[in-house]
C-alpha cells in the first residue's frame, strides 16, 4: 500500500503506522526471544475468575503451524491482581464468564481488557536507547471458544515506538488507538476501531494478512480468515445487535420436544453462543444452528462484539395460533 496515500487520507498517525509495516511479521512468523526490560510489562489490575497465569522462564516456544496458543500457554497458577507479564512467553488465560483488565507498563501507555475464553501471550517488550517502546502481543481464543480483546492506547510521542498484535489470521499495527479484536473458534478474526480515539483523536489500525494491508479509520472493521487478505473496511458494530430470527418448525405443538432449527442474522464479526455453544457467524452476519426444544420453550443466546460489547437474549418459541393459553 502507498504510504503517501495513507498519510494524505488519515494524517500523520497513519503515516507512522505505515512505517511499522515494513517489519511486521506474519501471524505465524517466528522470531528470536526478546530481551526482558525492567519496568515494562502487562500488569493485572482487575479480574473476574477463573483466570490463570503462566511465567515462561527463559524460553519462548515457537507457535508452529497447526499448534494453538492455548495449548502452548499452559496456565499453571491462578492469576491475581498485581501479577505481571514481563517477558516473552508470559501468558494470561481467561475461561468461561471470566475477564481481566491489564495496564500496559507502569506509565500511561494504556490498558487492555481481555474477554472470556481468551489467551494472551507476550512476544516482545523492548525499550530502545531513544526511549521508544516496542510491544508485540499475541492473542487467540481458548480451544473450542472464541477470544476477544479491547485496547485503549494513548497516541505515541516517539516515532520509533511500535505496538503490534498478532492473531491466527494476521497482524494489527497501531500507534495509539481504541480498537478491539474478536476471534471465533474457526479463526475468523474481526479487527474493529471505536468511533473516537483516545482524547478525541482519530483511530487508525493497519491490518496485514497474506501480504496485503488495509487501513481502518475510526468506526470501521475488517474481517480476516487465516491465509487470506483482509476484507474491505466496513462499519463496525458499536452495540451487540440481533436482527430477524426464525424457527423451523415455526410454531411447534404444545409438548413438542424434538429437533429445531434457528436461523438469524447479527453484525459480522460478532461472537455468538446459543445455549452455551459457539455458533459460526458468516461473513454476511447470518447463522444457522439446530437444538432440541425443551418444555420451557426458551433458548438463551449471547453476543459479543469485537469492541467488547455484550448482550444476552432469551428467545421464546411460540405455540400455534389459537393455543396461546
Amino acid at each position: 500500500m502507498d504510504c503517501q496515500w495513507i498519510a494524505k487520507a488519515f494524517g500523520w498517525c497513519a503515516a507512522l503506522v505505515c512505517l511499522t509495516l515494513a517489519t511486521t511479521p506474519t501471524a505465524e512468523g517466528g522470531e528470536p526471544r526478546s530481551r526482558s526490560v525492567i519496568g515494562r510489562g502487562l500488569f493485572v489490575e482487575a479480574l473476574v475468575d477463573p483466570v490463570k497465569y503462566h511465567r515462561s522462564g527463559s524460553t519462548l516456544p515457537p507457535l508452529r503451524t497447526g499448534a494453538t496458543l492455548a495449548r502452548l500457554c499452559t496456565p499453571d497458577q491462578p492469576a491475581g491482581v498485581g501479577n505481571a507479564l514481563e517477558q516473552a512467553g508470559d501468558c494470561l488465560q481467561t475461561f468461561v464468564n471470566a475477564s481481566a483488565m491489564l495496564r500496559i507498563d507502569r506509565t500511561d501507555l494504556g490498558y487492555l481488557w481481555l474477554g472470556e475464553s481468551t489467551v494472551l501471550r507476550v512476544e516482545r517488550l523492548e525499550l530502545l536507547d531513544s526511549g521508544a517502546k516496542r510491544t508485540r502481543l499475541r492473542v487467540d481464543g481458548n480451544d473450542g471458544g472464541g477470544g476477544q480483546v479491547r485496547f485503549h492506547l494513548r497516541p505515541f510521542n516517539n516515532p520509533d515506538s511500535q505496538f503490534q498484535l498478532l492473531t491466527p489470521a494476521g497482524t494489527a499495527s497501531v500507534r495509539g488507538t481504541i480498537f478491539g479484536v474478536s476471534i471465533d473458534p474457526w479463526k475468523l478474526t474481526a479487527y474493529a476501531t471505536d468511533e473516537r480515539g483516545p482524547d478525541g483523536t482519530a483511530n487508525v489500525v493497519a491490518v496485514e494478512s497474506a501480504g496485503r494491508q488495509v487501513v481502518l479509520a475510526s468506526g470501521l472493521m475488517s474481517l480476516v480468515r487465516p491465509g487470506e487478505p483482509p476484507g474491505p473496511p466496513q462499519a463496525a458494530a458499536l452495540t451487540a445487535r440481533l436482527f430477524a430470527v426464525a424457527f423451523d418448525p415455526p410454531f411447534p405443538e404444545r409438548g413438542y420436544t424434538g429437533p429445531m432449527t434457528l436461523r438469524g442474522r447479527t453484525d459480522p464479526g460478532n461472537l455468538l453462543q446459543v445455549a452455551g455453544r459457539p455458533i459460526a457467524v458468516a461473513l454476511d452476519g447470518t447463522f444457522t444452528t439446530t437444538f432440541v426444544l425443551t418444555p420451557e420453550r426458551q433458548l438463551p443466546l449471547a453476543l459479543r462484539t469485537p469492541l467488547g460489547k455484550r448482550q444476552q437474549f432469551k428467545l421464546t418459541v411460540l405455540l400455534p395460533r389459537g393455543d396461546q393459553r
